[in-house]
């Protein structure tokens, strides 16, 4: 008699890629039902929450050991395989050791956490669903990832993250704005990725994917600098610029949407003095949801804005698989 295995998630792509990672890696004797949740398409790791649940719920049932990091590394390489979406593993740590009320920090070279940091007293986060529909696996993210690879190749540069680079030791200027498939093709024979390819008839966003990664990094150091600092407006100021700078990197990547556009800049406009710290997409951008940091008591401000620009609000915050467990019935 086969195990069968309940899981709360959301998905078409994290139900296929729950059902691989169980058949593949982790037991061949199972049955899997999956009950909607998460949304599915927001940029909000619909198809992670899946996975890290499934296997989970497997490992519970069958009585095997629990790596959440290699499953989440699982499920990331079933992404990429089955669903031909070239993701990182964000999502799915996330999914596995996120803590309510807290950011997760990590460092994904390839997979590991950095810390949780607590948001200030007084802030909250939430989620404005642009109405754009998001997809990894979508034209602009995978050209978008293929014109970083792109980048370190005609750089020459000897190391296996960007990330670990700062951007002084960057010489972005050699670099083109923009090159054609074509033309890269021509003195390169490939961007030693796996997941990305090379299209001839393409024009790549070269410098600014190149770059953005080195400065995200830079970014995500400074918020979280400033976290462990008390709150006033000119730290909010700092933490909104981070946000907002972050943000056009996505669309200098050519990963931007008019609609999570619209919805950053009006909370920039309504600015701390209406509570409101900044706001960045989600996930891999293209649409998706807008992620909102501002005062606790100013989610009504908040919910205007969803109803204005938007199709619905997410609010609150939610531990990992890790803090979970699992239940036998």
């Amino acid at each position: 008699m086969r195990n069968k295995v309940t899981i709360v998630g959301s998905g078409n792509v994290g139900a296929t890629v729950a059902h691989w990672m169980a058949a593949k890696e982790l037991a061949n004797v199972v049955l899997i039902d999956i009950i909607e949740g998460v949304p599915e398409g927001k940029g909000l790791g619909s198809s992670a929450a899946v996975e890290i649940a499934a296997a989970q719920a497997v490992c519970g049932a069958l009585g095997l050991p629990l790596d959440l990091t290699r499953i989440a590394l699982l499920g990331q390489r079933g992404e990429q395989l089955l669903a031909g979406a070239p993701c990182g593993v964000m999502d799915q740590m996330t999914a596995a050791y996120g803590e309510a009320g807290h950011l997760l920090a990590l460092m994904c070279r390839p997979a590991e956490v950095a810390g949780w940091y607590a948001l200030p007293p007084g802030l909250a986060v939430w989620g404005i669903d642009s109405g754009a529909r998001h997809a990894v696996r979508a034209a602009p993210y995978r050209r978008a990832r293929c014109a970083c690879f792109m980048g370190k190749a005609l750089l020459g540069l000897d190391v296996d993250y960007l990330t670990a680079l700062s951007p002084r030791e960057l010489d972005a200027e050699r670099l083109p704005e923009r090159m054609s498939g074509a033309e890269f093709l021509r003195i390169r024979n490939g961007v030693g990725d796996e997941m990305s390819f090379v299209e001839p008839e393409v024009e790549y966003p070269v410098r600014a994917a190149t770059v953005h990664p080195i400065e995200e990094q830079v970014r995500v150091a400074t918020f979280l600098e400033l976290l462990d600092e008390p709150l006033t407006p000119s730290s909010a100021r700092l933490l909104g610029e981070a946000m907002a700078g972050s943000h056009a990197g996505y669309s200098r990547c050519g990963l931007g949407a008019q609609a999570t556009d619209r919805i950053v800049e009006a909370v920039r406009s309504a600015g701390w003095e209406r509570g409101l710290v900044g706001a960045r997409v989600s996930g891999g951008g293209s649409g998706g949801t807008v992620v909102v940091i501002g005062r606790a008591a100013s989610e009504p401000a908040v919910r205007r804005l969803s109803e204005t620009l938007g199709v619905g609000l997410v609010s609150g915050t939610s531990p990992g698989a890790s803090s979970f467990g699992t239940r036998v019935v």
